[in-house]
This record gives C-alpha cells, sequence and structure tokens, in this order.
C-alpha cells in the first residue's frame, strides 16, 4: 500500500522500489528490504506475461506473445542470477564494481543473495500474483461491460502484459496519460471506438491506482520503527 501511495508522485512505478526505504526506516533490514522489493517487482511482470502469453497466442496476436515471452526469460534470468554471481567472476566483478560506486553503503551480494527462497514458496507467490492479476484486469473488463462496450475478456488478459509494461516507462507520473493511450490503442486494434476506451481507461485508473494510493497514505504516515526479526539470522544461531 506504500508503494501504491508513493507512485502516485513516482514515474515508473518506482514507488514499488523506493517503498523498501521505508521498509529499511521501519524494520532496520537495508539490503533485505530492496531484495525484497526487487523480487515482488520481478513476480508481478513474469506472472501477468504468464496470464497473457496463452491469451495472446489464441488471439493470434504474435506481438504481444513475443513481448510477454521476452519478459518471461527474463524474469527466469533474474531467478539464475545468484547461482551466476555465486560461481562467475566476471559477474562478482561487476558486483564489487557497482558495491564501489555506492561507496558501500549498499552490498550488492548480499542485494543479490537475499533474493534467493525457495521453490515452494516463489510457486506460491507466482499463483497468488497471476490470481491477483487475474481480478485486476478482471476490473477492466467489468468497466467495459458497465459502459456497454462488448470485448472478449481473452483479449483484455491478452494485453496485460502490455498495459502493465507500459506503466514503466518513465515518461510521466504513474503513466499519466501513457496509459490511457496504451489502452486507447490497443483495444482500437479489437474494434472499439476512442471515446470508449477512454472512459474505460479513466475510470479504471481511479480503481487500480488512485483509491489505493490515497489509502496508502494511511500507512506511509501511519507506521513505526518496528524491531527487525531477521528470520535467516535466527535459523543460523538455532543450528
Amino acid at each position: 500500500m506504500t508503494g501504491m501511495c508513493l507512485n502516485l508522485i513516482l514515474p515508473a512505478s518506482l514507488g514499488d522500489i523506493a517503498k523498501s526505504y521505508f521498509g529499511y526506516q521501519w524494520s532496520g533490514v537495508k539490503e533485505r528490504m530492496l531484495s525484497i522489493s526487487l523480487l515482488d517487482k520481478v513476480i508481478a511482470l513474469g506472472s501477468v506475461c504468464l496470464l497473457g502469453l496463452p491469451f495472446a497466442i489464441y488471439h493470434k496476436h504474435y506481438m504481444l506473445g513475443l513481448l510477454a515471452l521476452f519478459v518471461i526469460l527474463s524474469t527466469l534470468f533474474f531467478f539464475v542470477f545468484p547461482h551466476l554471481l555465486h560461481n562467475g567472476r566476471h559477474f562478482q566483478k561487476i558486483a564489487h564494481f557497482v558495491t564501489r560506486c555506492l561507496k558501500n553503503k549498499l552490498d550488492i551480494f548480499l542485494v543479490v543473495e537475499e533474493t534467493r527462497t525457495s521453490n515452494s514458496k516463489l510457486a506460491v507467490a507466482i499463483l497468488l500474483s497471476i490470481l491477483g492479476w487475474l481480478i485486476t484486469y478482471l476490473q477492466l473488463y467489468l468497466i467495459f461491460r458497465g459502459l456497454q462496450v462488448e470485448v472478449s475478456i481473452f483479449y483484455v488478459f491478452a494485453a496485460a502484459p502490455f498495459l502493465t509494461l507500459v506503466r514503466l516507462f518513465p515518461f510521466t507520473l504513474q503513466g499519466l496519460g501513457t496509459d490511457e493511450l496504451a489502452i486507447c490503442f490497443i483495444f482500437h486494434q479489437a474494434g472499439l471506438a476512442y471515446e470508449d476506451t477512454m472512459a474505460a481507461a479513466l475510470i479504471y485508473r481511479f480503481f487500480l491506482l488512485i483509491l489505493p494510493g490515497v489509502t496508502g497514505m494511511v500507512f506511509l504516515f501511519g507506521n513505526k520503527q518496528i524491531d527487525p526479526t531477521p528470520t535467516r539470522s535466527l535459523d543460523n544461531s538455532s543450528q
């Protein structure tokens, strides 16, 4: 919710990453909070593309399918990268260089290491993320239907990866304007009028971004510092 609030004032959905700073302030755990935010973002992008890929193929919209496939492969590389860093000298040199550039205020090795999680937890996170995206883009479909606009729900899911990625472009705050343009562009190809898609896009923005962002102010300004209990450290000490 804090990330949604920050997204109201930061471009390219950077609030989802910047929330790690507030997590660090509240918990005192710096690298782990950043790792959690990165992992959260990558899982979200990979999941929405896993959702959209089969529907893009079903509608024979192969450009959307290729885009989704590229993100899925990038997500897989993210999960493999900790192993590459652990065993590859070139990757270690890059990590040392970045850490020095940050004046050792952030340990890149620890950030990457903290992104590692068990396969079972990762699978559950991906399934929950896909379910979340289903609900998110079902909202868009219901808004279209509420405006008496006929559109295939399968086409909405096929467009989901493209619409999500557009929000990452740092042209405007929280994709303001670019989101609506993308929705008009992708659904005009399905035969919808610009006026109908623009009306749906504005209503969708309110429920998806603005309302949760305003609600997130309660968490942003209401949380206080907590006592960190790093699970991994406790596990190591108990052994």
